[in-house]
């Protein structure tokens, strides 16, 4: 169960109010309230734009206070309908952020968790490139909306359109085959943008290995093409916290070890674990 709560009432009540212009929190603790005593577990789902990128602390302490099973942080980005970020301009402080979050993460042995570094290491054990990017293969995500319209890659294009694409459905449940979906011209035109794209990636970014390619959907909303390679939310959500956990890793290497020490590595989901050193 995933609970979007941006923390303090000063950040979260700016941003997440209700029809009547209030803030949510005190609605959104009450929620939390009721999984805990009907013993059902939760993780934070944590929006981070310019107001929040001052109050890592704060918000880090407040999270952990609702003992949540894992801390999870949502860049803002410029998406669909949201057509601008107020993270723009802002990639150094919001490495900023993440690098207190995860300082302060380590200090407690990241219980709980968080999300973005527990990605990062997975992303370092494992590398592939695109073998483990969900978004860049058809299907591998398979979106469908309650008219039944469906399309693939990236979630977010469901319901969308864009200027250079149209509608990003590939078709609807109700009338048409998604086998056959993937024969349509439609199809067709975005899957080779959406591939063009990984290529690009592929040639031109050195954190390729350990993303695969990047996330269409962002791609599409910022630059007007599935055919494009760095985006902010790459610069922000992706590249930021794998270069502090790189960071961590080497120096925890060079200050402590001669060689090379085996990674502990889950064996579900291939968890790195850095701080173990």
């Amino acid at each position: 169960m995933g609970v979007s709560i941006d923390s303090p009432d000063y950040i979260h009540d700016s941003s997440r109010k209700s029809w009547s212009g209030r803030g949510t929190l005190d609605k959104t603790l009450r929620g939390i309230k009721a999984l805990q005593e009907n013993e059902i577990e939760f993780h934070t789902i944590s929006v981070i734009g310019e107001h929040s990128l001052d109050h890592a602390k704060e918000i880090y302490e407040f999270l952990v206070s609702l003992k949540p099973v894992l801390l999870a942080f949502n860049v803002e980005e410029q998406e669909g309908v949201h057509r601008s970020s107020s993270l723009t301009d802002r990639t150094d402080r919001v490495e900023r952020f993440f690098r207190e979050l995860y300082y302060l993460g380590k200090a407690d042995s990241f219980e709980p968790p968080i999300r973005e570094f527990e990605n990062a290491c997975g992303s370092i054990a494992a590398g592939g490139g695109s073998d483990f990017n969900t978004q860049v293969y058809p299907y591998r995500i398979f979106t469908v909306s309650v008219e039944g319209d469906f399309t693939t890659f990236s979630p977010e294009l469901l319901g969308m359109k864009s200027e250079a694409y149209g509608l990003l459905e590939i078709g609807n449940i109700k009338t048409d085959s998604p086998r056959m979906a993937l024969h349509s011209a439609k199809f067709k035109r975005l899957s080779t943008d959406v591939f063009a794209g990984v290529k690009r990636c592929k040639e031109t970014c050195d954190y390729f290995e350990v993303c695969g390619g990047g996330a269409p959907a962002n791609k599409l909303f910022e630059t007007g093409s599935f055919d494009a390679s760095t985006t902010r939310f790459c610069e922000q959500s992706v590249k930021a916290p794998l270069r502090i956990v790189l960071e961590d890793l080497e120096s925890a290497l060079a200050g402590t070890h001669t060689g090379l020490k085996e990674f502990e590595l889950d064996d579900k989901v291939h968890r790195l674990t850095p701080w173990d050193f």
